[in-house]
């Protein structure tokens, strides 16, 4: 079978995007035809579930890698992909667990999840859709992802909220055209856009959350005002429920809005992730596994999405940071040009799961 570490560098020499994983697809089922320990399920289109079952009456525990790289763009504009968010290791990672569960055959019933489309926002959620892991008695799951925020070896994790809930969001407002010169004519879009970033930033907001503006579009041409605006956005928070009582503040925001502009204004949903919530019992069980062998961190929620967190909303889950910085190196941060875990941390990530297995 293939060595983890030549794995990964291939993953990393030949990325592919959301959903369209198929050749590292494809090698998963290559190498593992001739294991008769080992069943393959291809849910989806991309990403292999590899079923490992040691012991005929005992829970299963779902091990799980997202496997999709990052979409990015180079100086040339041409869209492509690279392994910028450590998929590539993850992935190594789970493959270097499951050859040594092939070797030490336990007597544990294991699900090994090579999951597409984490970083569209919705693979984990498709996975589920499927129905496909209803055919198992899941009893937990394990999830990792490097992060050079840590230092090499060590683990930061918490008991409660690791990864907050996200959802996108694209807010239009639609005025009426006229000539510049005459504005009172028309209705001008983009004050709304000005608008909605004035009064939001009066706002007394909830706890826990944040929302993001990225881009603002308004207009047609120099002459015109602007018919239509759009910004769009995306809203973090803690909880499902403070990201709903988010949205219902910005829906105050955008009567406000159109009793005073005169706009229309609608929110248009792109994609959102529950968070990911760790289970109390499996954190501080996997502490005391794993505090006396690796430095152990308490983490802070992160301002991120992780569409694990439907797993976690599903299945008691415990899902960690795996500190990639070496000594004399400094922090890039996760989709960075120049992050790039080093191949140590594939044999300590292994090392980790193996030892979460015997919770």
């Amino acid at each position: 079978m293939i060595h983890p570490v030549e794995l990964r560098e291939w993953m990393h020499a030949n990325p592919e995007p959301a959903f369209k994983e198929h050749r590292v697809t494809d090698l998963f089922e290559q190498e593992l035809k001739d294991q008769s320990s080992i069943q393959c399920y291809r849910p989806l289109d991309t990403g292999l579930i590899a079923c490992y079952q040691g012991h005929s009456s005992q829970p299963f525990t779902l091990l799980r890698a997202d496997i999709d790289a990052l979409p990015s763009r180079r100086h040339d504009q041409l869209e492509c992909a690279e392994h910028l968010c450590g998929h590539d290791v993850h992935t190594a990672i789970l493959w270097s667990v499951l050859q040594s569960v092939l070797k030490s055959r336990p007597k544990q019933n294991i699900l090994f999840l090579f999951q597409p489309g984490e970083e569209s926002g919705d693979g984990a959620k498709r996975i589920l859709q499927t129905g496909i892991l209803e055919n198992w008695m899941i009893e937990k799951s394990f999830a990792l992802h490097v992060n050079d925020l840590y230092p090499l070896g060590s683990i930061a994790s918490n008991c409660s909220t690791l990864f907050s809930a996200s959802q996108e969001l694209d807010i239009v407002f639609e005025g009426m055209q006229s000539h510049i010169t005459t504005p009172e004519k028309g209705i001008d879009a983009w004050k709304s856009c000005v608008l909605f970033q004035n009064l939001w930033e009066e706002r007394t907001h909830i706890e826990e959350t944040f929302l993001g503006i990225g881009r603002v579009e308004a207009g047609i041409a120099r002459n015109i005002i602007p018919p239509q605006g759009k910004m769009v956005m995306t809203a973090r928070a803690s909880s499902i429920t403070k990201l709903e009582l988010m949205q219902e503040q910005i829906k105050d925001i955008l009567c406000t809005i159109s009793s005073t502009i005169g706009t229309k204004n609608f929110i248009e949903k792109g994609s959102s992730c529950p968070p990911v919530q760790n289970n109390k019992e499996l954190y501080e069980n996997a502490y005391k596994i794993l505090h006396p062998r690796f430095p152990f961190k308490t983490a802070n929620i992160a301002w991120a999405a992780e569409d694990y967190g439907y797993f976690s909303s599903v299945y008691p889950s415990f899902m960690f940071w795996l500190g990639t910085l070496e000594p004399g190196k400094k922090t890039v941060g996760l989709h960075h040009q120049n992050f790039y875990p080093s191949h140590d941390s594939i044999h300590i990530g292994a090392q980790v799961i193996a030892s979460l297995l015997q919770l």
